[in-house]
């Protein structure tokens, strides 16, 4: 409440400060899955891809095989934070049931759920962006380039990072929140 934040923005934000460890473990999820995509992005921005009938030593399956482990990673980043918002909805079902029956709208309680995730997200995502151009000096350096040499991607490429990914994870988080907003107030109360 003292940081001027709206009431679902700030209940959200009191849940991710009490369970800590879940937190933790959520954003790093995100960070990994961040840094991945920003390695992915300059090492696209790096590597030409030959055309048909030229000669290159990069083979063209190498963005493929990239591609495909950054779709593995994105798939196991979303099930991870599904798999957080059904622990957290099923643990709090109670707590949503006070806060309906005390004037909560069931769009607040959806705001709540989802503006806690996206917060983590937008942090989760800013520190993947340092992270993942890391990552991608690494892979330049441990495939014989050199790292004065290297070749990055449009300044912007990275910095959209952050605001794709809070609105992926508000999408995939959204669907359990409504869930939650939707039980009645009498079955929540109830629920033990």
């Amino acid at each position: 409440a003292r940081a001027g934040l709206p009431l679902p923005a700030a209940l959200g934000l009191k849940d991710l400060i009490a369970r800590r460890r879940r937190t933790f473990w959520t954003a790093t999820a995100v960070v990994v899955t961040g840094a991945v995509l920003v390695a992915t992005l300059q090492i696209r921005a790096a590597v030409r891809i030959p055309t048909v009938g030229t000669v290159s030593d990069v083979p063209t399956e190498l963005t493929t095989l990239i591609y495909s482990l950054d779709a593995v990673l994105i798939i196991i980043a979303a099930t991870t934070l599904v798999a957080v918002m059904l622990l957290t909805v099923r643990e709090q079902i109670r707590d949503f049931g006070v806060l309906k029956a005390i004037g909560l709208t069931p769009a607040q309680i959806t705001a709540s759920l989802v503006s806690a995730q996206a917060i983590i997200a937008v942090v989760a995502a800013l520190l993947s962006i340092p992270l993942g151009i890391g990552l991608y000096l690494a892979v330049v350096n441990i495939t014989g380039g050199a790292e004065n040499g290297a070749v990055f991607a449009p300044w912007w490429y990275p910095a959209l990072v952050p605001f794709v990914v809070a609105a992926a994870v508000a999408v995939i988080t959204s669907v359990p929140a409504r869930f939650a907003a939707q039980i009645p107030v009498t079955e929540a109360v109830r629920y033990e």
